[in-house]
């Protein structure tokens, strides 16, 4: 029971309402059904690269995570959380766009996902202080900039505003931050060493991206708590280490949107690896057919895409590889840089094709086609780092909520890049030492640099398996009966590898029949 509730839960806290599907994963799943002599005993969720942007960004007939609409639903009508000051989902800026809203299906599914979650065994008090974190980040989005009234270039926050007030007041209560600081976090920046501290201000630009990041890093690791919360139900001490499993990779398909940014790069890299896994696989069996009868499979041509993926992901000069150095240029990092860097490094490569007016874009031509992005907010949403001050307010000084403190944030759990520096160096090779921890810092908090790990550790479990490969095809978009979109259909077929799949069929002996059902039809003949 506790592995079926699992997923509406994390469907709750990781999907989203998009322009083609209405319950669209946000996120990428591995899960390992865990099986001994007896038969199932366990499960163990993997997630990676859930798509924090959209906490604070997205199209505008696109939806925030559907979690965050359930409680403006389902909890207006709880005495005990009036505090909590949920209203409508219209009122916060982070629900606010064009996607329809029902709040009748919203609070059903709230209930659903409440009943999910003790299911998993989430105890009430814990389910209370989610809604406590998650109302404060509504809140907290609510927040808006003003120019100072003493240098129009820097910002402070928006008093004369009421729901920015509101949402000042109920975000420092909800989530257990003192006032002084969080106010101070926000509309300033620290720099300097033990004995040097300067405080400077910063613009109405900056301090929307601090609340962002902010809020961006919170509900990441509310997430992470979920997925490990689950774990902890459903893994099995009995299955033991290298037992049997049944994996079932959940992840996102190809995209081409009408604007591409670093989340579509990210997901179509995943694509990118995962479709070598296929085409090696596809190929592999091809030939055991072929050598399983004597037949010659020299004039088969196996497709590959290691040239894309070097492109992508080949060390210091792939593109993943240079906007994670633009990290360690720190404030001096540019998206207009970093695509300088691209085009130097593969100027002529034949999947790359820069921007012919200069501008911060390139087109990759990917296995399933080209697709264009542009490179503006591409080294700020790699960063997933807060800057020093607003870290202190979720580490040191949330002390006012302590499921915040002591559940997302516990004392030695922070990042390891604080203690990359611990390893000394001598003096000789202190400027070495220097250049690499800076390098390994920009990749820790690089986005890309983890989602790199993780592709390259779940491709070695694939590996180890007997790969099936289930391809899902929607008939429209617009989840309408008995209707077929051909050219919708055929360009899912691409994404999805499908097409080159029969490509390398028809390399070689495209129609097989079994010897079996030949003799049965035609010994006759004979």
């Amino acid at each position: 029971e506790a592995v079926v509730q699992s997923n509406p839960v994390l469907e709750a806290f990781g999907n989203a309402r998009t322009g083609t599907n209405c319950n669209s994963s946000r996120f990428g799943k591995f899960v390992k059904l865990q099986y001994n002599d007896d038969g199932l005993v366990g499960a163990e969720t993997y997630q990676f690269l859930l798509e924090t942007s959209r906490l604070v960004t997205r199209p505008s007939n696109e939806r925030n995570f559907h979690i965050l609409y359930q409680i403006c639903a389902g909890l207006a009508s709880e005495p005990k959380l009036a505090h909590l000051d949920v209203r409508e989902s219209a009122y916060f800026d982070l629900l606010r766009n064009q996607a329809e809203a029902n709040a009748v299906e919203d609070r059903d599914s709230f209930e659903k996902t409440v009943a999910a979650m003790q299911a998993v065994g989430i105890a009430d008090e814990e389910i209370d202080a989610m809604w406590g974190v998650l109302a404060g980040l509504l809140h907290l989005g609510n927040v808006r900039f003003c120019p100072s009234s003493d240098n129009a270039e820097h910002a402070e926050i928006d008093l004369a505003h009421e729901a920015s007030t509101r949402g000042l007041e109920r975000a420092i209560e909800l989530l257990g931050i003192e006032r002084a600081s969080l106010m101070k976090a926000l509309v300033t920046r620290t720099i300097g060493g033990k004995e040097s501290v300067i405080t400077i201000p910063v613009t109405i630009e900056e301090a929307v991206h601090s609340r962002n990041a902010l809020a961006k890093v919170v509900y990441s690791r509310l997430f992470d708590w979920v997925v490990e919360r689950i774990n902890s139900r459903t893994r099995s001490a009995n299955a033991g280490q290298g037992g049997a499993f049944i994996g079932i990779l959940d992840i996102f398909g190809f995209e081409v949107l009408a604007q591409n940014s670093f989340e579509q790069l990210c997901v179509n890299y995943a694509n990118e690896v995962l479709q070598r896994v296929f085409n090696t696989h596809v190929a592999a069996q091809e030939v055991a057919r072929y050598e399983a009868e004597g037949l010659s499979c020299e004039a088969l041509a196996l497709a590959d895409n290691d040239a894309l993926l070097a492109l992508l992901d080949g060390p210091r000069t792939g593109i993943l590889a240079l906007l994670e150095d633009q990290g360690v240029l720190g404030p001096r990092a540019c998206d207009a840089s970093f695509v300088k860097q691209v085009v130097a490094a593969h100027a002529e490569h034949p999947h790359l094709l820069p921007d012919r007016f200069g501008r911060p874009r390139f087109v990759v031509e990917h296995f399933a086609g080209p697709v264009e992005y542009d490179a503006r907010e591409f080294v700020r949403k790699n960063n997933d780092a807060l800057q020093g001050d607003l870290s202190d307010l979720v580490t040191a000084k949330a002390v006012g909520n302590a499921f915040l403190h002591e559940k997302l944030f516990p004392r030695g759990a922070e990042d390891a890049s604080s203690r990359v520096e611990a390893s000394g160096a001598s003096a000789r090779g202190a400027a070495m030492s220097r250049q690499r921890t800076s390098r390994k810092l920009a990749s820790l908090h690089a986005v890309s640099g983890r989602f790199r790990g993780e592709m390259l550790d779940l491709v070695k479990v694939l590996g180890g398996t007997d790969v099936r490969f289930i391809r899902c095809v929607k008939p429209n978009d617009q989840q309408a009966r008995g209707a077929w979109h051909g050219l919708r259909v055929a360009a899912q077929l691409r994404h999805l590898g499908v097409m080159e799949a029969v490509r390398i069929r028809q390399e070689g002996f495209p129609v097989q029949r079994s010897f079996a059902g030949l003799l049965s039809e035609f010994a006759a003949l004979g």
